[in-house]
């Protein structure tokens, strides 16, 4: 019979995948999709943000509406930063068990900041990387499961 141990959580801006870890009475871990959130709105925005489209200076002057696109880009990147952690936060209060967090590089800090106190002292590894895309036994490396 499986024990659930703990839960993975790997976000990026777009992607949310919650796996479940699990031990056997071998005490062997394994690892079982849980839940997945992907938000294909946040794509094709942050694709826009972060293609040459909003970094397109081919000019010397850049016009008034790529500032535009630049600070529209980044109030859609602190919303997702801002519902991602309340869903871990959200997450580490309806579940007992400890957390292993793996988020992008470039939002792993904001994302630590916004946590509550009590979902911290659930987090057994939290990771700056992206792992959203990887294959299971490479998650559990990372994770050193």
């Amino acid at each position: 019979m499986n024990t659930t141990i703990g839960y993975a959580i790997l976000a990026d801006l777009g992607n949310i995948k919650v796996f479940s870890i699990d031990q056997t009475e071998q005490k062997t871990v394994s690892l079982h999709a849980y839940q997945s959130i992907e938000n294909a709105e946040s794509h094709a925005k942050l694709s826009e943000i972060y293609s040459d489209k909003a970094g397109n200076f081919s000019n010397s002057v850049s016009s008034r509406q790529s500032s535009y696109e630049s600070k529209e880009g980044m109030k859609q990147t602190q919303q997702l930063i801002e519902n991602l952690s309340a869903f871990i936060n959200e997450f580490a209060e309806q579940h007992n068990h400890k957390l292993y967090l793996s988020v992008s590089n470039p939002i792993h800090t904001q994302i630590k900041e916004k946590l509550s106190d009590s979902t911290l002292a659930k987090i057994k590894a939290f990771l700056a990387k992206d792992l959203t895309q990887q294959k299971i036994e490479n998650i559990m490396k990372a994770f050193e499961l």
